[in-house]
């Protein structure tokens, strides 16, 4: 169900496309710190605002979690554990033969794969967000109306200001999922609103609104501050982090719409979007490779938007070659 209506949608292709390409950026450090800390605002209320939108009705709490192991908890567990071979390797060529060291990241990339969670480290940070938007998808089946969602979205607020008041840190990302949840709800409750085409409205009148929602969310920005959803820091106001990520979103959401008056999301554009889980898993360390390989382009943030480019770009036969022999790693996306 939700694969088919985002195929006779191009514009939310094109909004998952943004959406990863804007982590890319802003994750790898390819523009200067106030871009990336604007980029921050919004880049993952966005995709839990989809995963809202497109999450499929069930009472079946264990077809959901079949479902959700496929799509992304077997891809989260895939990824965490290449990335320990691949770092023990590592280890063992350096000489750094301590199992107390390895055990501290080995076991932190799976039970605090987003941050430091006492002596646990993670080897691949972005991996939080498959696992905390799980355990959001997962506790939605459980809440059939908005009415529960907003209540539920309440508790989740109230539960991340505790956290902050004592400094405390969840492990398996339950923490984000709680502060992320809000987001989810607001995508299922907005769903009817935005699954069209927009058709009726002109392009000139989404332009303008996609200038004045962007120009909101960098307002907000500066009067809120620097925000990251997986570290639950929401700025100076809790409030303005919450309509900063919803505002920017939207922008997100009608520039894709802007775009796709013009051109479909088909082909590399769509099969990037499939691969989302080798982006969030990979990309990182390939952008710094990248930036290596072409020094001259990590020195002003033009460089860093064609790197962010050439990095997705270098991913798309990587993702082809996961299409066809080891479709778990996708979550068996098509």
């Amino acid at each position: 169900m939700e694969q088919q209506i985002s195929n006779k949608i191009s514009w939310v292709t094109l909004a998952k496309f943004l959406g990863l390409y804007l982590m890319v950026l802003g994750h790898m450090q390819l523009v200067d710190s106030n871009t990336s800390a604007f980029i921050y605002t919004f880049h993952m209320p966005l995709f839990f605002i989809l995963s809202g939108m497109f999450t499929k009705e069930t009472n079946n709490p264990t077809e959901t979690g079949k479902k959700l192991y496929e799509k992304l908890l077997l891809p989260f567990l895939l990824i965490a554990s290449v990335w320990c071979i691949i770092y023990m390797g590592l280890w063992i060529k350096n000489g750094i033969i301590d199992l107390c060291y390895w055990s501290n990241y080995i076991l932190g990339s799976f039970i605090s794969p987003g941050k430091t969670l006492g002596s646990l480290h993670t080897l691949k940070q972005p991996l939080w967000f498959l696992l905390a938007l799980a355990e959001i998808k997962f506790i939605a089946v459980f809440i059939k109306n908005h009415k529960l969602l907003i209540i539920f979205s309440i508790v989740c607020i109230i539960i991340i200001l505790l956290l902050h008041h004592f400094n405390m840190v969840l492990p398996f990302a339950i923490d984000s999922a709680f502060f992320a949840f809000p987001f989810f709800a607001i995508g299922k409750m907005i769903r009817n609103s935005f699954l069209t085409e927009s058709k009726k409205i002109s392009t000139l009148l989404l332009l303008l609104f996609f200038l004045f929602t962007g120009i909101g969310t960098y307002i907000i920005y500066l009067i809120n501050g620097d925000v990251d959803t997986n570290n639950c820091i929401f700025g100076n106001y809790i409030v303005l982090y919450y309509l900063g990520g919803f505002t920017g979103s939207i922008c997100i959401f009608t520039l894709s719409q802007i775009i796709s008056r013009f051109y479909q999301a088909t082909g590399p554009i769509n099969t990037l979007v499939v691969g989302a889980t080798l982006i969030i898993g990979f990309s990182s360390n390939l952008s710094s490779i990248i930036r290596e390989i072409l020094p001259f382009l990590g020195t002003s943030n033009i460089g860093g938007i064609a790197i962010a480019l050439l990095t997705m770009a270098a991913l798309y036969p990587f993702i082809l070659l996961a299409q066809k022999y080891f479709p778990a790693i996708l979550g068996k996306r098509k």
